[in-house]
């Protein structure tokens, strides 16, 4: 008895494991999905893990392949010109899909976004695309930060071992990179707070 539990258990897991479709894109990036329709331009599809939420809709040019629930693989023939933005469809009418945004990193549909694409999806929307921009800056200052502060105690280190500099220039090293990534820190958390800010007020926009 406990082995036919156990035979049934391990069946009705493979088949969950297998019921899905995978949509591989171009970027290398994957979305588990319940593909529901590949039409000339678009393939639209439900999220795996929300068979019954929104339905979404991707271009046939972001596609290389489908491998369905049943092991067959169909490659995308890029044909097909996208016309609009990736859009989730709600009773008859279609509207661009909400963004995510997670530690500065933004995604629509579950794929992550390039940062031109984002900029292109802001560009209807200045106030969020002000915000966005900023909070970009903002990174780029943390990284700047960040890899002087290297730089300067990895050198003060080289130097040290080689009988350069002494003690004193190692801790002032040590206080130098302490500080600077402590600044680094603050202006990552502000650059992903502007972020933030960005992709609310775009999906804000989006319901009106």
């Amino acid at each position: 008895m406990r082995k036919l539990i156990y035979s049934l258990f391990l069946f009705f897991s493979v088949v969950t494991i297998q019921a899905q479709d995978i949509i591989h894109l171009n970027s290398g990036s994957q979305i588990k999905a319940k593909v529901l329709e590949i039409k000339p331009n678009i393939i639209t599809y439900k999220l795996y893990e929300n068979i019954q939420g929104p339905t979404y809709s991707i271009y046939l040019q972001e596609v290389h392949s489908i491998a369905f629930e049943n092991g067959y693989v169909e490659t995308i023939s890029h044909t097909a010109a996208p016309q609009q933005l990736n859009q989730t469809t709600v009773g008859n009418q279609s509207k661009a899909a909400p963004l995510i945004c997670n530690k500065g990193t933004v995604k629509q549909n579950n794929v992550e976004l390039k940062d031109e694409e984002i900029l292109k999806l802001l560009q209807t929307n200045q106030q969020a695309l002000d915000y966005y921009t900023k909070g970009k800056k903002y990174e780029q200052i943390d990284k700047m930060l960040a890899n002087v502060s290297l730089g300067v105690v990895g050198g003060v280190a080289l130097f040290q071992l080689g009988g350069y500099v002494g003690t004193p220039a190692v801790i002032g090293a040590a206080v130098y990179f302490v500080a600077a990534f402590t600044t680094a820190s603050v202006y990552r958390s502000k650059g992903r707070s502007y972020i933030q800010q960005a992709v609310d007020i775009y999906n804000t926009g989006l319901q009106q």
